[in-house]
């Protein structure tokens, strides 16, 4: 059974929410995010592009942790992330960033076009963080556009871009170099918080750490 899935009414975040840009601030535990992305059916009739809703399962002054898709099984690690500062994603089946390079992801905020950080060596997984311009995105009609900025992400030899919305904290389109993007096509706060159990702790693999700081 999923034991994530938090009761209640679920409202959109409208407009007239406030965020200091100046700092990360995670979203809320129980946010849900439905994404559209790329499908790679190979079937002649098959769509091209299918959905998915990931949620908001934990949180820390620097961090989120997401189940990946609702329909995944939550008793494994790999079916979570951590996401640090809105910026940096590691599997809750690995090891978790050190405490320097999570204060150098903190330090990354406020975001500066022109700005660089590197997270990780050579030895092991190298990944450059390097911020763009000031933009804005629109998730759906009744938001209007936000406030955004761009980042470019190379890992190793790979490439993409992200937007990452300054009222969410988080990103809301991934774009690739073959033109494909993930894109978040809608966004729901839950009206009442809520907090993870210890069964649900110890399904997060190394992402429970974050949650004992």
């Amino acid at each position: 059974m999923y034991r994530f899935v938090i009761p209640g009414l679920f409202v959109t975040l409208m407009a007239g929410m406030a965020f200091a840009d100046s700092q990360y601030k995670p979203p809320a535990v129980g946010t849900q995010i439905t994404w559209q992305e790329p499908s790679y059916e190979t079937a002649a009739d098959a769509p091209a592009s299918k959905t998915r809703v990931s949620q908001v399962v934990g949180q820390g002054e620097d961090f989120a942790i997401y189940l990946f898709d609702i329909g995944y099984d939550v008793e494994k690690p790999t079916s979570f992330f951590a996401e640090f500062s809105g910026i940096h994603v590691t599997s809750c089946a690995t090891e978790m960033p050190t405490a320097k390079e999570r204060e150098d992801l903190q330090r990354f905020w406020p975001l500066q076009t022109g700005a660089s950080l590197q997270i990780g060596t050579e030895e092991t997984f190298l990944t450059t963080y390097e911020v763009g311009r000031r933009t804005v995105h629109s998730v759906s009609q009744i938001d209007g556009d936000r406030p955004a900025q761009l980042i470019s992400v190379k890992e190793g030899d790979f490439s993409s871009d992200v937007m990452l919305s300054l009222d969410w904290g988080m990103p809301v389109l991934r774009s690739y170099g073959n033109g494909d993007n993930v894109r978040a096509i809608e966004l729901f706060s839950p009206t009442i918080p809520a907090n993870l159990s210890e069964a649900d702790r110890v399904a997060l693999g190394e992402c429970a750490k974050l949650l004992e700081e």
